[in-house]
């Protein structure tokens, strides 16, 4: 079987094609800002404007970063880093499997339909 598309998508274009997959990032998200800031939660507000602008937004690693210093002065690198190098890779294999998964329906439902 080929390599799932999933994985060679950009991270935005994994979360245009798996909707379902924000809510993991949210979470995602959630619990690593609770590591970096002692505990706080996020406000919702900041988990869009994260996933919005950091994610969502098509806009370079460099331009994020440049953008993330501006809130986060003394985390914005670590932020940057987690996002395109921890949370992208592993949103990425989550939708690989989503998309393995459809596969592997689509080739039941055509055998089951062959059978008939």
């Amino acid at each position: 079987m080929d390599e799932p598309a999933a994985l060679k998508m950009e991270f935005y274009e994994v979360l245009e094609r798996f909707p379902e997959l924000e809510q993991f990032v949210r979470e995602e998200f959630n619990t690593f800002h609770q590591e970096i800031f002692d505990g706080r939660k996020p406000h919702s507000d900041l988990e869009t404007f994260i996933i919005s602008n950091g994610i969502k937004n098509k806009i370079p690693r460099q331009k994020v970063l440049d953008d993330f210093k501006i809130l986060f002065p003394d985390k914005a690198e670590q932020m940057v880093a987690w996002i395109f190098d921890q949370l992208a890779p592993l949103t990425k294999q989550k939708a690989a499997d989503l998309e393995r998964g459809q596969i592997e329906k689509e080739i039941k439902n055509l055998q089951q339909t062959q059978q008939k």
